[in-house]
């Protein structure tokens, strides 16, 4: 068991169970006992289906592999996305609407052709012999072929990272080649295509090996299949006894889903639940024919009636609160709910509202530049893959989300028409989009309140200012950032999130980058927010309010509080306001009471693409030749350190992941405090254009800076102003209202009021 908890391993353990439903770690104790003595072998047995089973459950005349085709190519009974009777005019609208997405497609399909693949940050792999569907990539060896149940993913010695095997099972790719050959007519896509299918089923029996493992997984890959099928069913070249095993294939992926189900309930809620479900749903309106789809279909739609209000917040913030499980439950309920509305059956209509806040969240979500934030967990996943967009461009959705919603603002954000609205929505859906006006929501700033999530902006060009603060709850895919800050202008993304990098990798890559150390927060004696605990858990979570959220066009401002850091040997609170006086300076003030002494760090984290020069006097900034650069300085209530850190590793610091597997050295500004009871951080930070020289940029406190006083008032100096501030401190009592009249900007000796 890995975890940061000092004491013993029984104590760790007492304190995860704590924070269990006494029903979900029950249920889990049972689950995980069965598993040992080996009960899931006959709870999870193969179901043995012969060919002539299959052809049983379909009303065939005279029951074939040739008949069975036959069948589901002229089928009335069940609807897809897309009607293959339209796939001509879905080429022709691609041709027209979607002209550079040609190249990256064919080379894409050609590359799988190729048999190279690499995934979430491995190297390429080739298969020139055809694909070793259980080898983790990167070589690192081969997961052994028995029964799932029996197979350990976070011994000490595992095969390595399963995520990096599954992403290959998941057969993403199969829509790749269905997909070029859809809007190609070149066979030679749909034959590697039906090769895969093959070697797939040949080398992954029912429930034998890690490929069964995960219930999400095989959601994901029957959603794959299901698209895969439909975009070349009509393809003169399927091999009927093929077309036969795939049936049965996704019926034993069925009873799967369904026998695992309970788990998932019980000790998986969130995106692995509705995953889950949504794969049952999917495959219960597919094949209808089947004597159990409708009592499976009655398992899994009320869990995403049920979940939906529950796991998406009123203003869109889906409550894992990581930015990329956001976009995955997305698609989750928009695949869900277009299928379920293609065959007569429909969600209520509160889920379909929370889908259009969420892409309205989206919106607000993106820095100038056009790409999402980075917040939480973030491991490249996707529902569904239906157009060549890399993982972090977010436009697809956008896309898709207008024409579904006829949301203008959606198209705004989303710029241009996508490929895969046409398979979701079908060939009207490039007319739709063009019939929306393009506007921009009128709102630059907005607070997500139930989600934690609190923006401005100047305004909708690529080189806005923007700045996004955080204050959320802890939940599995959470990182320990709470009151963390990221900062964008002139075009550049200043101030970042460090991203992933890995889940079942090294344990301290991982703590790295999902602790506090890798935020835009503050480490104190070496120990972030709450304490990592296994892969997904945390032990002593903090409690976290936000004070107050206010715009008025010229300045935003919020304030927040986490308190706890109970693994101290004292209660830390810990509050921040920032300050926001647009186009001119962000301005960060942190208190903390802390009763006796402590090594305090507060850090900032800069963009790879910079580098950081330290001036003297204190002063840090970036050195970009292009472009405007950052300027920052520090004070605080004791003496400040300051150092820059690059690609450090004991401890770990200064790196940067792009995406899951992929790590960089990046620049971190680290201020470091020693000092006894309540203390304080006051950041100022600002951007100045390349030939404007060094600018003078002053910062102090004023009066007596007691951290304990209502307020503190302070003077912060640069190109274009110079102005005396009042804040009030975020650490008064919790019970007195926040006060009024004590946050106000004084300039060119007028007082400006904000709150």
């Amino acid at each position: 068991m890995q975890t940061e908890f000092l004491g013993s391993k029984y104590r760790a353990m007492f304190l995860e169970a704590t924070q269990l439903p006494w029903s979900s770690l029950l249920f889990r104790l049972r689950f995980e006992a069965a598993r040992r003595i080996g009960l899931h072998k006959n709870r999870y047995a193969p179901s043995c289906l012969t060919t002539d089973d299959v052809l049983s459950f379909f009303p065939l005349n005279r029951p074939s592999p040739a008949a069975l085709l036959d069948y589901f190519r002229t089928r009335k009974n069940v609807a897809f996305f897309f009607e293959r009777a339209d796939i001509p005019k879905i080429r022709t609208v691609w041709q027209q609407r979607c002209p550079a997405a040609r190249d990256p497609l064919i080379a894409a399909a050609n590359r799988i052709c190729a048999r190279e693949f690499s995934f979430l940050g491995s190297e390429v792999n080739a298969f020139p012999n055809g694909i070793s569907w259980h080898d983790e990539m990167d070589g690192g060896g081969r997961w052994p072929l028995r029964h799932w149940s029996t197979i350990d993913i976070r011994f000490k010695d595992r095969t390595g990272d399963c995520k990096r095997t599954w992403e290959l099972n998941r057969t993403q790719f199969f829509v790749t080649l269905a997909r070029a050959y859809a809007l190609t007519e070149d066979e030679r896509y749909a034959r590697e295509l039906t090769t895969h299918f093959r070697s797939w089923i040949e080398q992954n029996p029912p429930e034998m090996g890690i490929n069964w493992y995960s219930n999400l997984e095989c959601a994901i890959r029957c959603t794959s299949w299901l698209f895969a099928i439909e975009m070349t069913l009509d393809w003169p070249g399927w091999d009927p006894k093929l077309f036969a095993d795939v049936i049965r294939c996704l019926i034993d992926h069925h009873h799967h889903l369904v026998a695992d189900i309970a788990l998932s309930e019980k000790c998986m809620v969130g995106n692995h639940l509705l995953g889950d479900a949504m794969g049952i749903c999917m495959l219960s309106l597919y094949l209808p024919e089947l004597d159990h789809s409708a009592g499976y279909l009655d398992i899994a739609l009320p869990i995403l009636v049920r979940e939906g209000p529950k796991e998406i917040y009123e203003d869109g913030v889906n409550f894992e609160n990581a930015i990329s499980y956001h976009r995955f439950v997305f698609y989750i309920y928009l695949l869900a709910g277009l299928l379920l509305e293609r065959n007569g059956r429909n969600l209520p209509e509160i889920i379909w509202q929370r889908l259009a806040a969420m892409c309205e969240f989206v919106i607000h979500m993106r820095t100038p530049g056009g790409q999402i934030c980075q917040v939480g967990d973030w491991d490249n996943g996707r529902t569904i893959v239906l157009d060549d967009s890399s993982e972090d461009d977010f436009k697809s959705m956008l896309c898709a989300g207008a024409v579904r919603f006829q949301n203008e603002k959606l198209k705004a954000a989303a710029g241009e028409f996508r490929e895969e609205s046409l398979w979701l929505i079908g060939p009207d859906a490039a007319q739709q989009f063009d019939k929306l006006e393009c506007k921009p929501p009128e709102d630059l700033d907005k607070a997500h309140s139930h989600g934690g999530f609190y923006m401005w902006r100047s305004d909708w060009t690529n080189r806005a200012e923007f700045v996004m603060f955080k204050c959320a709850p802890f939940i599995g895919h959470s990182h320990a950032d709470n009151l963390s800050v990221l900062y964008s202008a002139g075009g550049k993304d200043w101030l970042v999130d460090r991203g992933t990098y890995t889940y079942n990798g090294d344990w301290h890559w991982r703590t790295y980058f999902r602790g506090t150390r890798a935020h835009n927060a503050i480490v104190t004696d070496g120990f972030g927010q709450a304490l990592a605990h296994r892969v997904f858990r945390w032990l002593k979570h903090p409690k976290q309010r936000v004070l107050k959220y206010h715009t008025d066009g010229r300045f935003g401002y919020a304030s927040g509080i986490t308190q706890g850091q109970r693994h101290l040997t004292s209660v830390i609170r810990h509050a921040r306001s920032v300050l926001l006086a647009k186009g001119q300076y962000l301005l960060v003030l942190d208190v903390l009471d802390c009763p006796g002494t402590h090594t305090h760090e507060l850090l900032w984290h800069i963009a790879p693409q910079h580098e950081l020069t330290a001036s003297l006097g204190g002063l840090i900034h970036t050195n970009d030749a292009d472009g405007p650069n950052l300027w920052m300085r520090a004070i605080g209530s004791s003496e400040l350190g300051a150092r820059i850190a690059v690609g450090e590793t004991d401890p770990i610091q200064g790196w940067h992941s792009r995406s899951y597997g992929h790590k960089e050295p990046a620049p971190t500004v680290i201020y470091k405090m020693e000092a006894d009871g309540p203390i304080f951080f006051l950041t100022l930070l600002c951007t100045v254009s390349k030939d404007a020289g060094e600018p003078r940029l002053t910062l102090r406190a004023e009066g007596n800076p007691v951290p304990t006083a209502d307020r503190m008032l302070m003077v912060a100096g640069g190109p274009g102003f110079d102005d005396r501030i009042s804040l009030p401190n975020p650490l008064r009592s919790p019970a007195a209202p926040f006060p009024e009249n004590q946050l106000w900007v004084e300039r060119a000796g007028e007082k400006i009021p904000i709150l």
